[in-house]
């Protein structure tokens, strides 16, 4: 038996697919310091590790040569770990750099995620018997 495939369905599933890839796009680079030895951009970014955007690359390397210099790229950080928010800084300097060990750095993953949870043991417990009913404290 041979069954053919709706269009409509295919249709429908490439949208949902395309509104979902969206909402894990980068929001526009917001610029949130800038003077003639630097720019600090602030954007929303969905991944494990800071993401450095080539908008942020464009909007930094604009804002540098406006003083004849060039951006080199210091670094990125999450703002908060509740959210997606991230700050990248780049310096406004008189000779570029290598800014790629630094985001070859930072995109590094860890193999594991280790979880450590505190676990308070009683070092001494102290229980009275009335009747039916044992209070008992830990400390």
């Amino acid at each position: 038996m041979i069954v053919a495939h709706s269009p409509k369905i295919s249709l429908t599933c490439a949208i949902a697919g395309a509104f979902f890839l969206a909402a894990c796009a980068p929001s526009p680079a917001v610029q949130e310091y800038a003077s003639e030895n630097a720019i600090s951009l602030r954007y929303s970014a969905w991944d494990s590790v800071p993401t450095l955007t080539a908008e942020a690359q464009d909007k930094a390397t604009k804002h540098c040569a406006k003083f004849g210099k060039f951006a080199n790229y210091k670094g990125g950080n999450a703002v908060s770990p509740l959210t997606a928010e991230e700050i990248h800084t780049f310096a406004c300097e008189d000779v570029k750099t290598d800014d790629s060990l630094i985001i070859a750095r930072q995109s590094e993953r860890p193999d594991t995620y280790v979880y450590q949870t505190q676990v308070n043991r009683p070092t001494q417990t102290n229980c009275t018997v009335f009747g039916n009913t044992a209070n008992c404290t830990s400390y």
